[in-house]
């Protein structure tokens, strides 16, 4: 128990010093991985093409790989047959063949898979890099957004979440395309991430699927404050709110904090307008604020339209630009808590 009141009293901007405000323009700490993100100088209908022609083009390489590999697997399967035929025939000759048919088969296999077993998925990762960049293109366009930048190989740990105190009992944390850059000239991240609880191997059903969005504040109060803004049937809702009270509550919003909390003078009548102008609907899918003094984090619930990667399925321009919408709509709101 101890343990646990720790946990729900750690203040992430004290604890994880990693989640404060990076410098992203050290010089003298050069990552090759990482891709800076231009403005793009292209229309949404345009950028949605290109990622069509990419995903089209990797589809292609797809099912021409799979198509290959069937036919490789008939080959062999055959060969196999007929050498099995072979070496329990008579005479002797049909023996070595079969013999040498069964060497020539397992050759070609290791020959195949030395040659191809690399190819698709490096492909793979390629495709997920130049996608993520191309999207990254539109949704950082805007001026208020500078020095973005993208690290493929960056992934979020687990202690960033748990820190947060809104989802609790997290086994692994899938994450991709991670962002750091500033908005407004404060820094912030975003990210993809997957939440799954611990114990939950026959369903898999995760705790929260979006985007993670987080930037410092200048705001002074004891504890958290987490704002939950919900549609009529709710998903990913923040299960590690136990310890705190419902200060507000209507059908779209929810708001818990410590016992008696003055949210309203805490966090500023003007970021909770803003907050509750967000509004949870099409492809957001639900939207939880945690606040502790010093860190505010943004946790955006999405779909399979804004969460996957086009593979064999179009991209999803109309789901891309709405994100594109609810990221400033956030970091305008979070901005009003910076000095």
């Amino acid at each position: 128990m101890e343990e646990e009141k720790k946990i729900n009293d750690t203040n992430p901007s004290e604890e994880n010093p990693d989640i404060k405000e990076k410098n992203v323009s050290n010089e003298n700490d050069i990552n090759l991985d990482i891709v800076y993100v231009d403005h793009n100088d292209y229309n949404p209908d345009v950028y949605a093409d290109r990622i069509e022609e990419k995903r089209a083009d990797f589809f292609k390489a797809y099912k021409a790989s799979r198509r290959n590999s069937n036919i490789a697997t008939i080959v062999v399967l055959v060969i196999a047959v007929v050498s099995v035929i072979l070496i329990t025939s008579e005479p002797m000759v049909c023996k070595i063949i079969g013999w040498v048919l069964a060497g020539l088969a397992v050759a070609g296999m290791i020959a195949y898979y030395i040659v191809n077993h690399n190819k698709l998925p490096n492909k793979a990762n390629d495709f997920i890099k130049e996608i993520s960049y191309s999207i990254n293109q539109r949704v950082f366009d805007d001026p208020k957004y500078s020095k973005v930048e993208y690290n493929p190989k960056e992934k979020m740990q687990i202690s960033d979440i748990v820190s947060d105190n809104v989802y609790t009992n997290i086994e692994k944390i899938p994450s991709r395309n991670i962002v750091r850059g500033r908005f407004d000239n404060h820094g912030f991240l975003c990210s993809d991430i997957g939440l799954y609880e611990a114990g939950n191997k026959k369903s898999k059903a995760p705790l929260f699927v979006g985007k993670y969005v987080s930037m410092q504040n200048d705001l002074h109060f004891e504890g958290r404050y987490v704002l939950v803004s919900k549609a009529a049937n709710p998903v990913d809702l923040p299960n590690s709110v136990s310890d705190l009270s419902v200060l507000s509550e209507d059908e779209k919003h929810v708001i818990y904090g410590p016992e008696n909390g003055k949210f309203n003078e805490d966090l500023g009548r003007e970021f909770l307008s803003r907050i509750n102008h967000i509004e949870v609907k099409e492809y957001l899918l639900g939207l939880a604020i945690v606040i502790w003094a010093g860190h505010t984090a943004g946790y955006l619930s999405y779909g399979d339209e804004v969460m996957s990667i086009p593979f064999d399925k179009s991209f999803n321009l109309p789901a891309n630009e709405q994100f594109r919408s609810n990221l400033r709509e956030l970091l305008e709101a979070f901005r009003k808590i910076l000095k």
